[in-house]
């Protein structure tokens, strides 16, 4: 049934795509009332058109009255990105381990993963930008970037640490080190 009332907007969407060989990204608000509800929502629906083809999503919301545009972008898709950051987090730096039989010891840990995520994402949005883990995940980064095979010698004075000098991703291990040698 949505697809329905929508079909007119995807089709002019779809026919601008092919005269303008530019991506198109369209919106569009109704009400509708599913047979399970008990009153009709107000549905806002985002195509968009490019060379992949032609993506339609919708979301049920009670936010009348303001651009569905604005609706769609700095509300629905901004809530998204902020559950992707809390997933980096829980996931791959595993903030949701609280083994320890001590609240302080747990307190502790979860204060040091996120410290551990402050200093991947600043990484990220400094030393990496403008290379290819400008916008991957925290665990991409972890794994690729930092996380490196090293021969650590101790000697008398010092402890001297050797990174490979052969490494695929070199260039952007590199930039890291020189943003904590000038930063």
């Amino acid at each position: 049934m949505l697809n329905k009332k929508t079909a007119d907007l995807v089709k002019a969407t779809q026919q601008l795509y092919q005269i303008n060989k530019k991506p198109q990204k369209r919106y569009m608000g109704f009400e509708y009332q599913a047979q399970s509800w008990q009153a009709p929502q107000w549905v806002i629906v985002k195509i968009e058109v490019n060379h992949r083809g032609t993506n339609v999503r919708y979301i049920v919301t009670d936010m009348r009255g303001y651009r569905n545009s604005h609706v769609y972008e700095k509300g629905y898709c901004t809530r998204g990105n902020a559950e992707l950051r809390i997933k980096d987090q829980k996931l791959y730096l595993h903030s949701d381990r609280s083994s320890c039989t001590s609240f302080k010891a747990n307190q502790f840990r979860l204060f040091m993963q996120s410290a551990a995520y402050v200093l991947i994402n600043t990484l990220k949005q400094t030393a990496l930008q403008g290379t290819r883990f400008a916008n991957t995940t925290i665990k991409t980064i972890r794994l690729k970037v930092l996380k490196t095979a090293a021969w650590v010698k101790e000697m008398l004075t010092k402890i001297k640490i050797e990174l490979p000098k052969a490494f695929a991703y070199i260039e952007e291990q590199n930039s890291v080190f020189q943003y904590f040698a000038t930063g």
